[in-house]
């Protein structure tokens, strides 16, 4: 994936913008409020249909106008696209090769992308719904089968929730909760079997970005039993719903399923959340962001656009550094961001924002 060309009309700060990129390693800087973050989100926007930072579609608008658009050029392999994306009150629309498309779902997996950003460092102290979001977007892009059978269970999960709520008929409840367990056993397999593999990966990017010895993990938790066989997965979760039936009528909520699922890790034996410092909470992220990227490509063959908001903040300089090295390895496009230039850039590309235009300083 390489970005070749980007347009913004009204997005965020920007009232008109069109940039070209010519380099792999792309280093976007300037003063706090000159727009850094808003070019990331724009490219995010194309990729994963909405902003990487928790906003409402149309606040990505620029103020006192009625809409906002983003124009994409991006290679894949041999292949050239072009994907636009229009914003306004009533919605958004995006238009792919010249075909207008009918929903996200058709848009998430084209251009691929991999975001951080700073909120990013209490990752593991946020709420799970983060951390599950987490592994949705990056198993989305990649198995269009996962992202349908994540749309039918949240269906379900509604209409069960709302059936418990007022009490439906132990048939209608039951009907549904066959359809949600159905729904929920492919995602179960695969966000297993990321984690598994993302812990591997982690470990070993968080030892060379610290430069260190120190073992970090990370566990799959679900509230429901782990069966491979379909068959014996129906049944266990049946059980299972059937053990916790007096407790939902009276809660009148969905207790135990896929949307119940979270991610912990440890840092030498011990959890990040509560014993990490910011700093190690920080690394660890950022080797999460480098390992899903890797796992991207091992996958589909090909690098994800790595989208890095303010990356070297609260680093001191041999992390700086060290961090440095292992991106200029990373075999695909980067744009990270930073107030002021820091450590070795002679390989970047270093784009300086100045009242909301791009000016190149090397």
């Amino acid at each position: 994936m390489f970005l070749k060309h980007l347009g913004l009309r009204n997005f965020r700060s920007y009232k008109n913008l069109n940039i070209d990129i010519n380099s792999n390693l792309n280093f976007i800087y300037g003063a706090n409020g000159t727009g850094k973050t808003g070019l990331l989100e724009a490219i995010s926007f194309l990729s994963e249909t909405r902003s990487f930072k928790k906003c409402d579609d149309k606040e990505l608008i620029n103020t006192k106008e009625k809409f906002a658009s983003i124009e994409g050029t991006y290679e894949d392999g041999d292949y050239k696209h072009e994907i636009n994306a229009l914003i306004e009150e009533k919605g958004k629309t995006f238009i792919l090769d010249d075909v207008k498309k009918k929903t996200t779902a058709q848009v998430i997996g084209n251009l691929l992308t991999v975001s951080y950003e700073p909120s990013q460092v209490f990752l593991f102290k946020d709420e799970p719904n983060l951390r599950r979001r987490m592994m949705n977007e990056t198993l989305s892009p990649i198995d269009a089968q996962y992202l349908y059978s994540l749309g039918r269970y949240n269906k379900y999960l509604r209409e069960r929730n709302q059936a418990l709520s007022l009490d439906y008929d132990r048939d209608v409840i039951r009907v549904l909760t066959q359809e949600l367990i159905m729904s929920s056993y492919r995602i179960m397999v695969m966000r297993r079997r990321f984690v598994k593999r993302l812990d591997i990966e982690v470990n070993k990017n968080f030892k060379k970005l610290d430069k260190s010895d120190k073992e970090v993990h990370l566990s799959y938790l679900t509230n429901y039993p782990f069966e491979d066989n379909l068959e014996d997965y129906i049944e266990a979760m049946k059980k299972a719903f059937e053990a916790r039936r007096s407790e939902e009528a009276t809660r009148k909520t969905t207790l135990i399923g896929i949307h119940r699922d979270d991610i912990k890790a440890s840092l030498d034996g011990l959890d990040l959340a509560s014993s990490g410092s910011q700093g190690q909470n920080r690394l660890v992220t950022i080797a999460i962001k480098i390992s899903i990227a890797n796992l991207i490509l091992e996958v589909t063959k090909k690098p994800p656009i790595l989208l890095l908001d303010d990356i070297f903040s609260d680093l001191d300089i041999d992390h700086i550094n060290s961090l440095q090295d292992e991106l200029k390895n990373y075999p695909g496009q980067i744009f990270a961001t930073g107030c002021n230039i820091l450590g070795e850039t002679k390989d970047w590309d270093l784009l300086k924002i100045v009242d909301q235009k791009i000016e190149r300083s090397n």
